[in-house]
């Protein structure tokens, strides 16, 4: 399934090129402009306008990110897309983005004040801390660890189910436990994807990249949910065995016959 899945994906990022490209330097004139702007605020007023300035840079930025998905989903289910669908979607994106955003602040914060401070009571500053200490701290640590996993799924469950704020997180969560293994190969192929976007300079994939990435996965990980909807008797030992080329069979045939070579040398696939 996954093999399928990153063959897809690959290949929707390649035929619409132009969309990802576009809307990555978009993504790339505010990230830089927040940058600039963040770097005057500090310089000027100090720390705490600052740390407010950065906010609403990631409020902008969920927001914008969240605006991208209801295009990724159509993407994703092999169909095309306008930038004014991605323009049209930023008021709808507006209250979830702030929640979002928030969010991901208040945990951020809680890791650079708790973290620390924690560590610092169970270790001691002459290694006689309380080992008690190191309970919170280790709730905080997963936690945290937990969230980033259960995020990558905020904006496909949220494009796909139009769910409110709170029914989305706690569908995160879900989905994460429930597919560990592939929630992990999600992150690394992003980390993957985070790594050239830093090479080509957040021009591919990008932010947009990386968002049809994990809407690919999510579209594709929903036949799962709908093969054990119609089959709710099946032993937890049955539900383990997904049966995948069935299940996504209509959509390989759809995709056609594409391999790697035609996005490097599309004259020859047919040679």
């Amino acid at each position: 399934m996954f093999g399928f899945f990153f063959k897809k994906n690959t290949w929707d990022i390649w035929e619409n090129i132009f969309y990802v490209l576009i809307l990555n330097f978009m993504f790339l004139l505010v990230g830089f402009g927040a940058f600039f702007l963040t770097t005057w605020i500090w310089r000027n007023f100090g720390f705490a306008p600052f740390t407010f300035s950065l906010l609403v840079f990631v409020w902008v930025f969920t927001i914008l990110s969240l605006a991208a998905g209801p295009n990724a989903l159509k993407i994703a289910g092999f169909d095309s897309v306008k930038f004014s669908g991605f323009f049209s979607k930023i008021g709808e994106s507006v209250k979830d983005g702030l929640l979002l955003g928030s969010f991901i602040w208040v945990l951020f914060n809680i890791n650079v004040i708790s973290v620390p401070f924690y560590y610092g009571m169970w270790r001691g500053v002459s290694d006689d801390g309380n080992p008690l200490y190191l309970i919170p701290l280790m709730l905080i640590v997963w936690f945290t660890l937990t969230t980033v996993f259960a995020l990558q799924w905020f904006i496909p469950i949220r494009s796909a189910m139009h769910n409110n704020f709170l029914k989305i997180l706690k569908k995160c969560y879900i989905v994460f436990l429930d597919n560990l293994g592939f929630s992990f190969g999600l992150f690394f192929l992003n980390l993957l994807n985070l790594v050239i976007s830093v090479l080509t300079v957040t021009v591919m994939p990008g932010i947009n990249g990386i968002i049809l990435t994990q809407t690919n996965a999510f579209r594709l990980r929903l036949y799962k949910y709908d093969w054990l909807e119609v089959n709710p008797d099946l032993t937890p030992a049955e539900r383990k065995n997904v049966p995948w080329d069935q299940l996504l069979a209509k959509d390989k045939k759809q995709f056609g016959h594409k391999t790697f070579k035609t996005i490097l040398f599309p004259w020859k696939e047919n040679q």
